[in-house]
C-alpha cells in the first residue's frame, strides 16, 4: 500500500524517499524479517512486537548479509517492539567492533514502538494510512469487495493488535504488572511457558491483580494512612 510505505519512510527519517519509489519489499529474505531493497540502499525491518528474544548475533548477520553479499548500503535498520523497555540484546550486534558501531550509527539504527500513544509510534503511522485510505473510499464509493477496502479492513485489524500488545492505553498499575511478567520471562526460551502463564493470568485477571496490588502499592499511594484517614 504506497500510502502506507510513503508515511513509513517518513517515520524511520529517511531524507531521500525517491531513492526507494521502485523498491522490492520481501518478506523473511535471508530470514529478516522485512527487507526493503532499492538499487543501491536497503532498509532492514526486524519485528519483535511478539516480544521475541534476540537471535545469536542476529543483526550482524542481517546486516553483513546486505552489505557484503548485495552489495548494499544499508541505510536503516528498523527495530519494531511492543514497548519502549524492550531493548535489543547486546550479542545480537555481534563481536565484531567495527561492525557494531556501524549498526548501532544513531542515524542508521532506529528503535520504533508499535503503541505508546505518541506521534512516533506504529499506530499513528498506520492512522494516517487508514484515515487517507478512508477519504479515497469515500470519494470513489468504491464496493466491500473491493481492494481498498480489504486494505482498510487489514490496516484497522492491524492497529487494533498493536493497541492490545502496546502499553498507551494501560493504567500505571497494569503496566508495571505487565512489563514484570514479561521481564520474568524475557529469557525463558519455552515460548509455551510463557503462553500458559499470560493464559492463565488472564482466567485469574481479578485475583491476581488484587493480590499484585496489595503486595506492591503502598497504602499511602491510594491515599490513605495508617491512621485510618
Amino acid at each position: 500500500y504506497e500510502e502506507f510505505f510513503d508515511n513509513f519512510l517518513d517515520l524511520i527519517k529517511i531524507k531521500n524517499k525517491e531513492e526507494y519509489s521502485n523498491a522490492l519489499v520481501t518478506n523473511e529474505e535471508a530470514k529478516i524479517d522485512i527487507l526493503i531493497k532499492s538499487e543501491n540502499k536497503a532498509i532492514i525491518v526486524e519485528n519483535k512486537i511478539n516480544e521475541a528474544p534476540d537471535q545469536n548475533e542476529q543483526l550482524a548477520r542481517y546486516y553483513k548479509k546486505v552489505k557484503y553479499e548485495y552489495k548494499k548500503e544499508v541505510e536503516k535498520i528498523i527495530y519494531i517492539v511492543p514497548s519502549e523497555n524492550k531493548n535489543p540484546n547486546e550479542q545480537t550486534f555481534g563481536k565484531d567492533e567495527k561492525i557494531k558501531k556501524e549498526i548501532k550509527d544513531k542515524d542508521r539504527f532506529i528503535k520504533i514502538t508499535g503503541f505508546n500513544g505518541s506521534e512516533n509510534d506504529l499506530v499513528s503511522c498506520l492512522e494516517k494510512s487508514r484515515d487517507k485510505l478512508k477519504s479515497n473510499l469515500e470519494k470513489t464509493k468504491n464496493n466491500l469487495d473491493s481492494e481498498n477496502f480489504n486494505k482498510l479492513f487489514f490496516i484497522n485489524h492491524y492497529i487494533e493488535i498493536l493497541k492490545r500488545t502496546g502499553a498507551g492505553d494501560m493504567s500505571e498499575v497494569e503496566l508495571k504488572f505487565f512489563e514484570e511478567i514479561m521481564e520474568k520471562y524475557k529469557t525463558d526460551k519455552d515460548i509455551f511457558k510463557k503462553i500458559k502463564y499470560i493464559g492463565e493470568m488472564y482466567n485469574n485477571l481479578l485475583e491476581i491483580k488484587n493480590k499484585y496490588i496489595s503486595e506492591n502499592i503502598k497504602a499511602e499511594d491510594w491515599g490513605y494512612n495508617k491512621e485510618g484517614g
